[in-house]
């Protein structure tokens, strides 16, 4: 995962990494070391609940790559 160098509190330099909200998009950003953030890859609570919403309501699907026939060979 890309990151930036920015410096550290005791002159060390540190990878700072920056990803994406996988619901809204929202940047989110750590340091390298530091533990992820508590909702990660989400930005918030909210974010991480509309997205297990969407999935308990079906709304994403994972795509089959086999077809029925070859199920029940």
């Amino acid at each position: 995962m890309p990151g930036t160098k920015v410096k550290g509190n005791q002159g060390s330099d540190k990878i700072c990494k920056k990803v994406r909200c996988s619901y809204c998009k929202k940047e989110i950003t750590w340091q390298e070391g530091d533990p992820l953030p508590p909702y990660f890859p989400f930005c918030s609570a909210r974010c991480k609940l509309v997205d297990l919403g969407s999935w308990l309501e079906e709304e994403y699907r994972i795509k089959e790559y086999f077809s029925r026939r070859e199920a029940n060979d």
